[in-house]
C-alpha cells in the first residue's frame, strides 16, 4: 500500500494548489482593478452599444459623434467625481498642481500596469 511518505507529500501538494489558485484570483481581481476607470457601468452599457452602433451607421455617411458622446478615459474628464464620491475642491493653486500631478502619475502607473499586463495575455480589441 501507500506509506505516511506519500500522503504527507499529497496533502502538501493540495495545500500548495489551493494557495496558487488563491493567489492567482487575488492577482486577477487586481489586474481587473487597473481597467475600473475605463469600464462602463453595468447600467449604461445599452445606452453606449446604440450610441456606437449608430456611429457606425453613420461613418457613411460622414457624420460623426460629439465629444461628449465619447467616454471619459481620463480621469481628468470626471475630476468632480471619484469613486462616485464628489472630492474636495483645492484650496489654492499649489494644491491644485499638486493635485494634478498626482492623478497624472496615478494615471501613468495604471497605463504601465496594464500595458505590461496587455504585454503577456495579449490584446483583444472590440
Amino acid at each position: 500500500m501507500e506509506g505516511p511518505a506519500f500522503s504527507r507529500v499529497w496533502w502538501i501538494a493540495l495545500g500548495w494548489a489551493l494557495a496558487d489558485v488563491a493567489v492567482g484570483v487575488t492577482q486577477g481581481y487586481e489586474q481587473l482593478a487597473l481597467y475600473r476607470e475605463v469600464m462602463v457601468p453595468e447600467d449604461s452599457v445599452r445606452d453606449v452599444l446604440v450610441r456606437w452602433k449608430s456611429g457606425l451607421s453613420g461613418l457613411g455617411g460622414g457624420s460623426r459623434t460629439s465629444s461628449d458622446d465619447a467616454l471619459p478615459l481620463s480621469p481628468r474628464a470626471v475630476e468632480a467625481r471619484e469613486n462616485g464620491e464628489v472630492t474636495a475642491k483645492p484650496r489654492s493653486i499649489d494644491d491644485a498642481i499638486k493635485l494634478a500631478v498626482d492623478k497624472d502619475l496615478e494615471e501613468i502607473v495604471r497605463l504601465k500596469d496594464r500595458e505590461e499586463l496587455e504585454e503577456i495575455y495579449g490584446y483583444l480589441p472590440l
